[in-house]
């Protein structure tokens, strides 16, 4: 079925009004007609069925028919460093069809790309629109969270402020050390997955996530890309907590 992403404030008495981009979207990419059904979400979890009720120039209103739909999935939040390229636009499409709940882009000592801040606030808004879209496509009915680009230190205050469960994915790291035991002792907490650049974390760094109460945990003796790391990371989450497989 068609999928349409409306604001909250937009939904409400029983219909969705659908304005600006949306409504350009609804007319000239869905090509919905009156009459025809669709599916209105949220971005915060709640999904309707719906009918497109009329459409002008200014607005489409959708009929919703009966009660939400609400989804609940568990809280994680993947920290990943600023990487080259497009490698993290990529990651913030398939984390999100993965079923992350956060995105949190760190600048880290080995990135390569190094961001000021307009250049990172634009960047936040092409993976929050990344991330809206992924989650129209595939079903979901609530949007990752998208924050700016930040320090190691300052992502952990957050993290702790929202009382999430830290791990840090380091590749020298001693193999044994594994991921899984601590997502099974951590289960239905919420968790931050932190994961470095292309050079990975330096030492001052893991110590620094380590002092803070962060866990550092192994993925085995494989060296992965970073843009691998994060969906991995996040598969294994997601498994064990019964979302996937």
């Amino acid at each position: 079925m068609k999928r349409l992403l409306v604001p909250p404030e937009r939904i409400g008495d029983g219909k969705a009004r659908i304005r600006g981009e949306s409504l350009h979207y609804l007319s000239r990419v869905l090509r919905v007609r009156v009459g025809e059904p669709l599916e209105i979400f949220d971005g915060r979890g709640a999904a309707w069925s719906g009918v497109l009720a009329s459409i002008d120039a200014e607005e489409a209103i959708v009929g919703l028919q009966g009660e939400p739909r609400r989804a609940t999935r568990p809280a994680i939040t993947l920290a990943q460093g600023l990487a080259k390229g497009d490698k993290l636009d990529l990651v913030v499409q398939k984390a999100t069809e993965l079923g992350v709940t956060r995105f949190a882009p760190l600048r880290l000592e080995r990135c390569v790309v190094q961001l000021d801040p307009a250049k990172g606030a634009d960047r936040a808004r092409r993976w929050r629109r990344i991330g809206e879209e992924a989650a129209r496509q595939c079903g979901r009915a609530d949007v990752p969270a998208v924050d700016e680009p930040a320090t190691l230190r300052d992502f952990l205050d957050a993290a702790h402020q929202r009382g999430e469960r830290i791990a840090v994915l380091w590749e020298e790291q001693d193999p044994g050390v594994r991921l899984g035991p601590w997502l099974e002792a951590n289960a239905g907490e919420p968790l931050a997955l932190i994961v470095g650049p292309e050079g990975g974390l330096t030492s001052a760094e893991v110590d620094l996530a380590r002092s803070r109460g962060a866990e550092v945990l192994s993925l085995g003796t494989q060296v992965l890309r970073t843009e691998t790391v994060g969906l991995a990371v996040l598969s294994i989450a997601l498994h064990l907590a019964g979302e996937l497989g």
